[in-house]
């Protein structure tokens, strides 16, 4: 059976584009990039902090697409 076609906006269609994009990010190249430093802890620490700042876009975006 064929997909039906979406009663969604362009708009909206977008923000849902973008989070997934943002989502495959944070799990397919952040959180390995931080579970495997090796560095010293200023390295890590960096990485955590941008790790958290993505996260909470993230959750800022998902909050747009469903209010």
């Amino acid at each position: 059976m064929p997909p039906l076609p979406s009663s969604l906006d362009q708009e909206s269609l977008a923000l849902i584009d973008q989070v997934e994009r943002r989502k495959t990010d944070l799990n397919d190249y952040q959180l390995p990039r931080l579970r495997n430093c090796q560095g010293p802890l200023s390295v890590q620490q960096d990485l955590a902090a941008e790790l958290r700042e993505d996260i909470d876009t993230f959750a800022s975006q998902v909050e747009v697409c469903h209010p």
